[in-house]
């Protein structure tokens, strides 16, 4: 085709020189008149296998990008049917011939963190254009010689996602995508065809694409053939990511392991767009909360100002006891940090639908902690993984002498969605910990009631 195409015309362009191709069709740098570009004609065998109008439809949603531009996506300059040679074709900027799938081997372990974080912007801006791209891969995306920019590539796949449970056309008879890269649900034709069953495709395909940064390696490359084997691991297979063998920073191996979740409503429900943005800083680390309960602790009377604040699946009770477990040595490792804390006791509650820890210390008046401070943390399980739950918590100032809190009907705020054994949820718990024995020092002792607190922790 390249042979044949070069020195003619395509809708008005100019065909020069031939640059690659792909599964579908032929790429040639091309000319228009001031206007300069790569130009993606499609195989007229894959038109007459897919359908004119199935094609057509496609380049069509192309065409829908001419105009909306985002530093990290390919911009699109125009494309149609040309009525004189009877091609299908799309025109994008003329890039580099360089993409991801080529350096991932090369990429500096410092640019893994800024080149997903462009990707998935990208991404997030097809999604505020009702659209999705569906094959996001290291093989899809094109990056600087530099390694500074990357941009996503391939927008013929791109499709608009309905509120609908019907599956995404194009996806019975053929598949749209990359199975190494797909979920399990797109795998098996199983999406939700709704923006937030599509934003769970993406994550997963951006959190694979993660998975090759972070390895050097095509995710599942040990299990290219037969085909059955790779979709036998697609649906059963963790990805392992040893976070001790390389020297990436430990957000990233979080992100790419909630990424490649299998269920889909979990994935959904554990990764936000915000965090490909880098790791969530705590706005106070627990060591300055910590040195301000220590001054508290040398001043010669305890304070005299008293706050009170207003209210703002079936799993096993061997996975409770399990967690309680992991949580009770957690939560009394953030608390034996220093000698900021009391002793402190905890105690499970186990329930059919979830596990209910308490944690309690005071009094202690030499830490101006005059009642009992109660901390409640209520974890909900999302799946099977014993660790990943959705952590509800609040905080009470007990009367002295009290054995529990006397408004049981308050509701808990969510302070945490995800793996309780990752390091970020350590650290989310040093911080809230002392943030709630802070908000307890100088409140006096409750009479009758218990008081609520409100950590001062986000």
């Amino acid at each position: 085709m390249a042979q044949d195409l070069r020195g003619s015309h395509v809708g008005g362009w100019g065909i020069e020189e031939y640059l690659g191709n792909g599964f579908s069709a032929v790429v040639l740098s091309a000319t228009k008149r001031d206007s300069r570009g790569a130009i993606k004609i499609i195989d007229p065998e894959m038109i007459e296998r897919n359908g004119f109008d199935r094609q057509l439809a496609r380049i069509n949603r192309e065409k829908l990008l001419v105009g909306h531009t985002h530093p990290n996506l390919v911009k699109i300059l125009d494309s149609g049917h040309c009525e004189k040679t009877g091609y299908l074709f799309v025109v994008m900027e003329l890039l580099e011939p360089l993409t991801l799938g080529e350096v991932r081997c090369k990429l500096p372990r410092t640019r893994i963190g800024p080149v997903i974080c462009q990707l998935a912007s990208a991404a997030r801006f097809l999604e505020e254009l009702g659209l999705v791209h569906r094959d996001i891969k290291p093989e899809n995306t094109h990056i600087s010689s530099d390694f500074m920019a990357v941009k996503l590539l391939d927008l013929g796949v791109v499709y608009p996602p309905q509120e609908s449970s019907a599956p995404s056309a194009g996806t019975h008879d053929s598949f749209v995508g990359t199975a190494r890269y797909s979920p399990p649900e797109f795998l098996r034709r199983q999406e939700e065809n709704s923006p937030k069953g599509w934003r769970a495709v993406t994550f997963y395909q951006l959190g694979a694409t993660l998975f090759d940064l972070i390895t050097g390696a095509p995710i599942f490359d040990d299990v290219r053939e037969p085909p059955a084997r790779l979709y036998e691991a697609i649906k059963d297979d963790v990805p392992l990511i040893d976070p001790t063998d390389n020297d990436v920073e430990p957000w990233l191996v979080d992100l790419a392991r909630r990424c490649l979740i299998k269920d889909w409503r979990i994935r959904e429900q554990l990764v936000t767009w915000e965090h490909f943005s880098g790791p969530r800083p705590a706005p106070e680390s627990s060591e300055e909360i910590r040195s301000r309960i220590r001054a508290r602790s040398r001043s010669d009377s305890p304070s005299s100002r008293v706050r009170s604040h207003s209210p703002s699946g079936r799993t096993s009770r061997r996975m409770f006891e399990d967690l309680f477990r992991n949580m009770g040595t957690m939560i009394r490792g953030v608390c034996q940090k220093g000698d900021e804390f009391p002793p402190i006791e905890i105690h499970p509650d186990y329930a059919t639908n979830g596990l209910t820890i308490r944690m309690r210390c005071g009094p202690l008046p030499e830490k101006e902690l005059l009642g009992i401070l109660e901390l409640e943390f209520k974890l909900l399980p999302l799946g099977q993984e014993v660790n990943d739950v959705r952590v509800l918590a609040r905080v009470h100032l007990l009367p002295t002498g009290s054995q529990g809190i006397s408004s049981p009907c308050e509701e808990l705020d969510e302070i945490f969605v995800g793996d309780v054994s990752s390091m970020e949820f350590r650290e989310l718990m040093d911080v809230f910990v002392h943030a709630s024995l802070e908000s307890a020092q100088g409140a006096g002792d409750p009479i009758g009631n218990s008081v609520q607190l409100v950590p001062n922790w986000r």
